[in-house]
């Protein structure tokens, strides 16, 4: 039985190329995700979030376009791979973000689903419209 794939889109206050470092930062990751980040920038690269609870390759990138991902949770009794897709979009000064994650077994796509929204482009959302504190 093929699984249907997560698939939702946000819009995020902030321009394209602002948005993607966000997705590929490692230190602008860590200030989202709450935890210690790795991000290689290149088709190849490795990638780990949240200490390391997840992690795996960046298939492809394409600058403030496209960022292709294996992916694994490493706290899961499943250890495949799944595939997450974010495709960007410049809308005047704000970012069409869209995710398509597959692969990854029916019990939990509930939970990624929720997981998608709350923890990681949630976060991201919220990051991009906080205003900038002022250093005294």
């Amino acid at each position: 039985m093929k699984i249907k794939p997560i698939a939702q889109t946000y819009i995020v206050a902030a321009p394209v190329a602002k948005v993607f470092q966000t997705f590929t930062d490692a230190k602008r990751i860590t200030r989202w995700s709450k935890g210690t980040a790795l991000f290689s920038k290149r088709a190849g690269g490795r990638f780990s979030l949240w200490g390391g609870s997840i992690a795996g390759v960046n298939k492809k990138i394409v600058k403030n376009k496209l960022i292709v991902q294996s992916w694994r949770i490493l706290d899961t009794p499943w250890k495949k791979a799944s595939k997450v897709m974010f495709a960007f979009f410049p809308e005047g000064k704000k970012t069409r973000v869209a995710l398509v994650h597959s692969g990854f077994p029916a019990k939990e796509r509930r939970k990624l689903a929720l997981g998608w929204r709350r923890y990681y482009l949630g976060a991201i959302q919220k990051l991009l419209v906080q205003k900038p504190r002022r250093r005294r």
